[in-house]
C-alpha cells in the first residue's frame, strides 16, 4: 500500500501499518470534525509516524497513493480547507 505524505513525499508500507493508519485516518476525521487542534495533531504525528516507518519511494517513482495524510504541521482551519478541496 502506498501513503502519500503531502509536502514530504511517499511510503510504501505494509498492510498492519495501512490498517493502523486507516484507524488514524478516521479518527483525524473525527477530530477535525469536532474541531480539537491538540488531538488533531497529535494524531496526525502519529500516522505521519506510521507512514516514516514504511519504505520511501524516490521521488523518480510516482506511483497512485491508497491513502493522503496532510502535512504534519498544518492547522486545523489549513485541514478543513484541505478535505473540503478533496471532496
Amino acid at each position: 500500500m502506498i501513503v502519500r505524505v503531502m509536502a514530504e513525499g511517499q511510503y510504501r508500507v505494509d498492510p498492519q501499518q495501512f490498517e493502523q493508519l486507516h484507524a488514524l485516518d478516521d479518527a483525524l476525521l473525527e477530530e477535525l470534525e469536532a474541531g480539537n487542534q491538540a488531538k488533531f495533531q497529535a494524531l496526525l504525528e502519529q500516522a505521519v509516524a506510521v507512514a516514516r516507518a514504511g519504505e520511501k519511494l524516490s521521488a523518480e517513482e510516482l506511483t497512485p497513493s491508497d491513502l493522503i495524510l496532510p502535512p504534519p504541521d498544518i492547522s486545523l482551519a489549513e485541514a478543513k480547507r484541505w478535505l473540503e478541496s478533496e471532496a
